[in-house]
């Protein structure tokens, strides 16, 4: 039988994850109680009429926020990614959404989703697709960049996968995060292969990663690698079905599911706990009676 893998020296581009020893590391191993989950929730932005509704995006962040103060939750949100209709909005409203968080959160950090734009007719992968939106972006500081993932630069291969990675770097003068789906997102979706994991958490621009999973668990995959090599580099939880196991890792939590209760996931369960919903929305705010636009079919770009 062939040994596991556990010097990332030895990792080729066609090592799989169950050749390696982090795929073989039980949770109970990855534990971390000292260590407090990042919350990267993402903020919902709320139409009315057919528009913007800025009033009761910004009364909904400040609930958020105030529910994460209360429990002493670190909460980063992320703004226009799929859970805030970044295949749905011009980049004129892209960037407008920036600007009004900002001058509402004026020392607030974000995370923002950045995709590559104009694809949808490419035949195949084009970095500078993801500039604009990068560009956009970067125009704020107190910020990350998401490099979401994108149907032509998921089809490379490893090698040239790490490549453009590596390429779309060059621009970011802001931390970058990288993102990976499973196929039970989007069908043409595949995870990182271990030995792409460690050449991007390596490039000092990349603090960490994304990663979207419901069949495998590659989340684990990832903290183990990430852990046993002691890397600069963190996995964020993008599975809003283990929010428990990302936390209890000590791990960020990057989601969107139930975003208006997210400030209130990363929190002890406790009996008695304040209304939060009442203290910081009054009935007179602008989101109560609010409608969000339906959510894009979309997720991941094109």
């Amino acid at each position: 039988m062939q040994d596991l893998i556990s010097d990332p020296r030895d990792l080729t581009p066609q090592t799989t994850w169950q050749q390696t020893k982090w795929a073989w590391v039980g949770e109970e191993e990855l534990v971390d109680h000292t260590a407090k989950a990042r919350l990267c929730a993402a903020a919902l932005l709320p139409f009315r009429d057919g528009q913007p509704d800025w009033a009761g995006f910004a009364a909904s962040i400040h609930w958020m926020q105030a529910a994460a103060d209360h429990y002493g939750v670190e909460l980063v949100l992320v703004l226009n990614a799929d859970t805030g209709y970044i295949f749905d909005l011009d980049d004129a409203m892209y960037a407008e959404v920036l600007r009004r968080f900002r001058a509402e959160f004026p020392r607030t950090k974000f995370i923002a989703g950045v995709t590559a734009r104009g694809a949808e007719n490419d035949s195949e992968f084009k970095a500078e697709r993801y500039r604009k939106l990068i560009d956009i972006v970067q125009e704020h500081e107190n910020c990350e960049v998401m490099l979401m993932t994108s149907r032509w630069l998921n089809a490379l291969d490893p090698e040239r996968r790490r490549d453009a990675y590596y390429q779309i770097a060059e621009w970011l003068i802001r931390p970058g995060i990288v993102h990976a789906l499973e196929p039970a997102f989007v069908p043409w979706a595949t995870p990182y292969e271990p030995w792409l994991l460690w050449q991007l958490a390596q490039h000092p621009k990349f603090i960490g990663g994304k990663i979207s999973t419901l069949d495998e668990p590659h989340f684990l995959y990832w903290a183990a690698m990430c852990k046993d090599l002691r890397l600069d580099f963190a996995p964020h939880s993008g599975d809003d079905f283990g929010i428990a196991t990302a936390i209890k890792l000590g791990l960020p939590l990057l989601i969107g599911a139930a975003v208006s209760g997210a400030a209130l996931d990363a929190a002890p369960m406790s009996r008695g706990r304040p209304n939060l919903m009442a203290v910081a929305m009054p009935k007179s705010s602008p989101l109560c009676g609010a409608k969000s636009r339906p959510r894009s079919r979309h997720m991941a770009a094109q």
